[in-house]
This record gives C-alpha cells, structure tokens and sequence, in this order.
C-alpha cells in the first residue's frame, strides 16, 4: 500500500514537472513572439521616420560650385530638425558653397547658395613643402603671408625695402597637389579669392615668396 502511494507521488510530482516545462516553454515561445512583433515595430517606425539628405563625399571651401561627385544622399534619423537639412530628393549640384564643410557632414540648408556672392576666383600657386602647414586640403581656411625675394642690384646692396606683410585673410583652399613635392617639386595649391583682390596679389607674386598660416 504504501509502495503504491510512493509510486503515486512520485507520478503527480513527474506530471507538475512536465506541466511546468510545458507551461515555460509556452511563456517562453510567446516572449519571442513579443518582442519580434515589438522589433518589427520599431524598426518599421524607425525607416518610416528615416530622412534622405544631403552628405559631402569630400571637404569643401566656401565659393566652391557643388559638383555630382562632391555629395551622396544619405539616409538618416532625423525626427527634430530634419528641415534644416537639403531635402536628397532635391538636386544641389550646381549649388554655390557658403560655409566649409567637412567630408561625410551631412549638408544644412544655409551652407549652400544658388548665386555666388563672393564672386571668388581661383588662382593657382606653387609652394614649398616647408612653408605649407600639414593638414591643408580642399576646404582649408588658410592666411597667406608674402616674404620679400631677395633682390640685389649691381652692387649687391638690397633695395625696395619690402617687408613680409599678410596678402591674403581668411580664404579657402579649393584643390591642393602635393604629388610634385614628393619629386622635389613644390606642392600645387588652388585658392579661392575675392574677385576684386586678385590683381593685387598677382601682382604680388613678382616680389614676395608666400607661406601659408592654417586657421584652426
């Protein structure tokens, strides 16, 4: 008799075993199902509040004109200020830059023009390696200072009484070069400048050598 109550016991006692695991498994599987449908949720709400803006592939200076290879549309999360960003559906190229932007920065609405109001121009120069900061590229804010050639005449005593001065102020670097300098060559730099500077640095180049000054 008490070999059958054993037996009984130890049978109700497997039967709550088995229930639990089953009930565990059912709480277990109806989580997941929870938390997929949860996901999906979430992610489908995140891509339903994805925006497609405007990216820069490359740095870029102010007065540069956006070509197709500067930018990519990016897809991005943008819920609160998603206005003040270039709409990607929108065609920039052909868009003036008026404030530096750094390469992969997505692209705010001010930081473009559709008319040119500095008028720049770019000028090409040649520089020595030493006399050009590391860190310079397309985008740069750069000083340009001149310093006086040496020029002798014919009894060898110096004469016009240059000074090295500052020639340009707060410009940008459109392209640099510096492929040539690994020749030995000096480094290519274009800039961007004022339309109504430019004479005036041209005809600078005939007295002063030039150093460039990085903004930081």
């Amino acid at each position: 008799m008490n070999e059958e109550k054993k037996n009984l016991r130890e049978a109700r006692q497997k039967n709550k075993l088995i229930r639990f695991q089953i009930n565990s498994r059912i709480i277990l599987g109806g989580t997941l199902i929870a938390i997929s449908f949860i996901s999906a949720y979430i992610i489908s709400d995140t891509n339903n509040r994805m925006t497609t803006v405007w990216s820069a592939t490359t740095d870029l200076a102010p007065g540069e004109i956006i070509e197709a290879g500067d930018v990519i549309e990016s897809h991005v999360l943008l819920p609160n200020n998603a206005s003040s960003y270039l709409d990607g559906s929108n065609s920039i190229v052909g868009s003036y830059v008026v404030r530096a932007l750094g390469s992969s920065e997505l692209i705010p609405a001010y930081a473009l023009s559709t008319e040119s109001g500095a008028h720049l121009r770019r000028i090409p120069i040649s520089i020595p390696r030493s006399r050009v900061p590391t860190g310079i590229g397309s985008g740069s804010q750069i000083d340009i200072y001149g310093l006086p050639k040496d020029q002798l005449n014919s009894n060898f005593n110096l004469h016009k009484g240059l000074r090295s001065r500052a020639l340009l102020i707060n410009i940008s670097v459109d392209a640099i070069d510096i492929e040539a300098s690994k020749m030995g060559g000096d480094i290519g730099i274009t800039i961007l400048v004022p339309q109504e500077l430019v004479a005036g640095f041209i005809s600078s180049m005939t007295d002063f050598d030039f150093i460039v000054v990085k903004r930081i």
